[in-house]
């Protein structure tokens, strides 16, 4: 029997630094230092100076400014000044005085006069160039702004605009939801898609908004009224705000976030006391798999986990919106409280709930045995609005 060995080589204990290498060390971390500053004060310098230039902007915008002007007041060549100002403020100078010229223009157009003196008022010398400036930053025409209040607006959404329109006090004049939720046919949905584009001509809105999905439809969109596609975003409060200016609801607005930061603060209290520390879970159940939503990232769950409070159960994610798994196959999962939004048909729901029955992970969680599993709605889709973020509270306060 032999006994292979394996050897290193290991390096004895440094020996200590000699006082000619410390002085050596400390110099050259001194000289590193100084090399750094004059670039971190040039830095400094110059966004200084570009601040001082936005001043300029401000106190100015009404005149014509020049872009040798504004660099002459950073202290900058032309060159370096639209470099600096683009990298520290994401758009050029030029883009930067036009946005300050827009703003200052909503407030004007709210009152008397024509866009032609509304636009000499603002730095403008071209009517018809500040008309395209406008739309570029807000999505509508002047005149469409000045009559947003009393404008007829269809929705073609997937995220619910039409519960931020109703949040606001705006009916919508007509839906549009290109989404094929699994039960039509191709043909079918592809009538159906004709069929919602025939109601939304037959509604004659003056107005359209229309989400990132329905963007493949935008000429068709556009062709029945002037259409204004949202950026996406998960912060719903964004959308919420940019769909209030567009419909002239502002303080609606303002008023909704109030409204909702008080009844979180309430229902925040109230679910404390009836939870506790027990853990609660939302998932969407498919035909074959299972979607738990996470704790980050997704409307519903900040609302329930970071707003309200409550205390996630096993599976739910820490990092992710959400996390599927295969219905056949489910991991074992602990929680106190399972709220369950069904994804499938009618004629579907029996054949499920059997396979959930035949599942040891399903029937061994803390909800099943204590029977605290509630079928709700969708929850999901509701969370991008003020009035179904206060629906979703209002349930769990009826727990």
């Amino acid at each position: 029997m032999s006994r292979h060995t394996s050897c290193s080589i290991t390096a004895g204990p440094a020996k200590p630094a000699g006082a000619g290498e410390l002085q050596l060390q400390f110099q050259s971390l001194i000289a590193s230092i100084l090399r750094d500053l004059p670039e971190q004060g040039l830095k400094e310098e110059a966004s200084q100076g570009i601040d001082l230039s936005i001043q300029y902007m401000y106190n100015h915008f009404r005149e014509k400014l020049k872009l040798d002007t504004l660099s002459q007041i950073a202290g900058l060549t032309q060159t370096s000044y639209s470099r600096s100002f683009k990298k520290a403020k994401g758009v050029s100078p030029v883009e930067y005085l036009n946005r300050i010229r827009i703003d200052y223009s909503k407030q004007v157009l709210n009152q008397e006069g024509s866009i032609k003196e509304v636009s000499e008022m603002v730095g403008f010398r071209n009517e018809f160039y500040f008309s395209r400036m406008f739309k570029r930053e807000t999505g509508i025409t002047p005149t469409l702004y000045m009559q947003r209040k009393q404008l007829k607006v269809a929705v073609a959404t997937c995220y619910r605009y039409q519960d931020n329109l109703r949040s606001l006090g705006v009916d919508a004049a007509a839906v549009m939801n290109c989404h094929n939720y699994g039960e039509r046919s191709e043909t079918e949905h592809r009538q159906f898609i004709q069929d919602q584009l025939n109601d939304l001509r037959q509604a004659r809105p003056d107005l359209i908004l229309a989400d990132f999905r329905h963007v493949p439809f935008y000429e068709q969109l556009k062709q029945i009224a002037p259409t204004v596609v949202l950026d996406y975003t998960m912060d719903w409060r964004k959308t919420h705000r940019r769909i209030a200016e567009l419909v002239g609801r502002e303080k609606e607005a303002q008023h909704n976030f109030a409204q909702l930061e008080q009844k979180i603060h309430y229902t925040r209290h109230r679910l404390a006391d009836t939870f506790g520390k027990e853990t609660i879970s939302v998932l969407r159940l498919y035909p074959d798999k299972i979607r738990v939503q996470g704790s980050v990232g997704h409307p519903l769950n900040e609302l329930l986990y970071s707003e309200l409070g409550l205390k996630p159960g096993s599976i739910v994610s820490f990092k992710e919106q959400n996390k599927e798994f295969p219905l056949a196959s489910l991991p074992p999962f602990e929680t106190d409280h399972l709220f369950i939004y069904k994804y499938y048909l009618p004629d579907q729901d029996e054949q499920v709930q059997a396979r959930l029955q035949q599942s040891v992970s399903w029937t061994g969680m803390q909800a099943y045995r204590s029977s605290q599993i509630r079928i709700i709605g969708n929850w999901i889709s509701s969370s991008w609005a003020p009035v179904g973020q206060s629906r979703i509270m209002d349930e769990l306060l009826d727990l």
